[in-house]
């Protein structure tokens, strides 16, 4: 009997594990956190979409400097631009690791537009194919062709870069 009792004591902790693993802010790898954005935009989810792009801190203190607008606000916009369509099939085609002054510069200006200290890791660009299903489209999958986009590391997490602010503050867009 208490062999059961450990076994299933064990499998509860693991499964516990891995739900915080896939659930949690971020993600765990590089693709699962361009999954994680896509499937956010496509069930055109806020919440979803700033726990895969922004970190904890930068979220609970996102106040550009000389703005007065909530980052609900700035993703209920961003979302307003989006197709009614669905994402499925990422293949990635090429990841690239972008250079440390990238990730200093980055660091640099969340700091800088955000007043928060930024601990960026790691940096890739990343060029991926996927397939866009549309809403109502008489054709129901369109392939979307290659997107290029950037990843972040905080911690052990990967996060989609999608701050306009600071992509167009360090040239990335």
């Amino acid at each position: 009997m208490k062999e059961l009792i450990w076994t299933l004591v064990g499998f509860a902790l693991i499964a516990g594990i891995i739900f915080l693993v896939i659930i949690g802010d971020g993600a765990p790898t590089i693709s699962m956190a361009i999954s994680k954005y896509y499937d956010a935009i496509g069930s055109r989810n806020n919440n979803k979409y700033i726990s895969i792009c922004y970190t904890k801190n930068w979220r609970e203190n996102y106040k550009p400097e000389g703005m007065d607008i909530s980052l609900d606000d700035v993703v209920t916009n961003a979302m307003s631009f989006q197709t009614s369509a669905t994402f499925s099939d990422l293949k990635i085609i090429k990841k690239e690791k972008v250079g440390d002054e990238v990730v200093a510069a980055f660091n640099e200006s969340v700091s800088r537009i955000y007043g928060i200290k930024m601990k960026a890791t790691k940096m890739y660009k990343v060029t991926f194919s996927m397939i866009m299903n549309m809403e109502g489209a008489e054709v129901s999958k369109q392939n979307t062709g290659f997107i290029t986009r950037y990843v972040y590391k905080c911690g052990s997490r990967w996060y989609f870069f999608a701050d306009t602010l600071v992509s167009v503050d360090i040239g990335l867009e």
